[in-house]
């Protein structure tokens, strides 16, 4: 009888190890450096995005001249570490939330980092924000890559 259990805890003991083994070697290829990169990419986009939100940047946007939002936006960009490249836009739009809904572009700014070359692999973070004041709406997007 002691020879019946002993063979089951040692087969029950292969069993897991060999899952667990399994496990391993199919979580190492995802776990790249590549998704490292863009989850770092994504978190900072996202957090810059985010200031300029809770600050009322993006909003305070809206009926300003497009020299004075291309040169600020500039600024955001200019917080990426130097090895990141990014391009920030900002949108607004005329129009009403419904129904129907009807929206319609009224003005691009942009600004991106200087002298880096768009990679295919890019990361995109995006914001919507409302001005109540002017009753305009807002897409800010934020894409990042490496160098």
């Amino acid at each position: 009888m002691k020879a019946f259990v002993i063979t089951i805890d040692a087969l029950m003991a292969i069993t897991i190890a060999s899952i667990m083994l399994a496990s391993i070697l199919f979580m190492i290829p995802q776990a790249s450096t590549s998704n490292f990169d863009k989850k770092q990419l994504f978190n900072l986009g996202n957090d810059i995005l985010s200031v300029m939100d809770t600050s009322r940047r993006l909003s305070y946007y809206v009926g300003q001249s497009a020299g004075f939002v291309n040169e600020d936006l500039g600024f955001y960009v200019g917080l990426l570490p130097k090895t990141f490249c990014g391009n920030l836009t900002v949108k607004t739009y005329d129009g009403s939330i419904g129904p129907p809904p009807s929206f319609n572009l009224d003005k691009t700014y942009n600004n991106f980092t200087q002298n880096c070359e768009k990679k295919n692999e890019y990361i995109k973070v995006k914001r919507i924000f409302i001005n109540y004041e002017n009753e305009k709406y807002g897409l800010a997007e934020f894409e990042l890559w490496l160098r």
